[in-house]
């Protein structure tokens, strides 16, 4: 089964209410054969997410972008380790959605600080 159906029969298990219409995301992360789901929820932190304060706090300096988070002036190996993530929710009543795969688990954490840490 490729990642996306997985993530969305995932999403499908999760209620509806786990995922606030103001502030809010379901967070896929996918590294080898393994795929970890979180809900984050920002108004105020908190669901599954183990960081849910730093990653709100990060998110909400990026006014809910998740192309405008990250770190500058981080080195990273060039190992080739696939890290695919996935974001589907809601940032001050506005549907976002963000799918991107990085080379590795330092070039993810450089790009998106700690929303997909976890």
């Amino acid at each position: 089964m490729g990642v996306l159906p997985l993530v969305a029969a995932l999403a499908a298990l999760v209620p509806s209410t786990s995922v606030p219409a103001e502030s809010g995301f379901l967070l896929a992360l996918n590294r080898s054969s393994t795929i970890r789901v979180v809900n984050l929820d920002c108004s105020p932190p908190g669901g599954s997410h183990p960081r849910a304060e730093e990653a709100c706090a990060e998110l909400a300096l990026a006014n809910g972008s998740f192309d405008q988070l990250g770190t500058e002036g981080v080195a990273c190996t060039m190992e080739l380790n696939p890290v695919t993530v996935r974001a589907i929710g809601h940032w001050r009543g506005e549907t976002r959605r963000f799918l991107k795969t990085y080379s590795n688990s330092c070039v993810l954490e450089a790009a998106t600080g700690t929303v997909f840490k976890f």
